[in-house]
């Protein structure tokens, strides 16, 4: 029989991951004055499982080929992450919303620095749910209860941050339709002033 801390070892695995393992019957703790403890062959049957579960995701992702935007929205983008801590999935979203706003007409200098603090937000939304996830997304508190890993509440923040700039910068579907409804309006009021 193995103790608690010693299967975690042998498993490489976090408390919330073996906790998954006991709830799916992978793995039966046995209690013993108070600690558990685990079966060797049990123990030893889960190591390839999460060793193939860790190569899964691990996978290095494939990289997108650039989209090409234009001249200006390329030198808006070069300014903006020159003066920032951007990695390259901030980066990827800055990119992607300043080529949409270029394409449709909307890029204006003074949306720069909403840009930048929707791509930063963007960036710490992905960065703080990959490591929730890396920890196994929940926690067990000392009572054995589980609770949502704080890397999750630190995650929604800069989610709900992202979301504002992207309602400023009209680029979620609401925002957009808002938009489209606008234009509709002043085709209509040139319409009326032509005829």
């Amino acid at each position: 029989m193995h103790t608690q801390s010693d299967t975690l070892k042998i498993l490489g695995c976090s408390r919330a991951t073996l906790h998954r393992y006991v709830q799916a019957g992978k793995i039966a703790p046995v209690k013993k004055g108070g600690r558990n403890y685990y079966d060797e062959h049990e123990v030893a049957a889960l190591v390839p499982i999460i060793a193939e579960k860790k190569k899964i995701a691990n996978k290095p992702v494939k990289d997108r080929e650039p989209i090409p935007i234009s001249e200006d929205a390329a030198k808006a983008v070069d300014d903006l992450s020159a003066n920032s801590k951007l990695d390259k999935v901030g980066l990827q979203y800055l990119s992607e919303a300043t080529r949409w706003l270029d394409k449709s007409g909307l890029l204006e200098d003074c949306d720069r620095h909403m840009l930048l603090d929707y791509a930063i937000h963007a960036m710490l939304w992905q960065r703080y749910v990959t490591l929730a996830m890396d920890e196994g997304g929940v926690t067990v508190n000392a009572s054995g209860s589980m609770q949502a890993h704080p890397y999750h509440r630190i995650a929604i923040d800069h989610h709900r941050q992202m979301l504002a700039c992207s309602d400023r910068l009209g680029l979620n579907p609401k925002a957009r339709s808002k938009l489209e409804k606008k234009q509709e309006v002043q085709i209509d009021e040139l319409d009326a002033l032509i005829s």
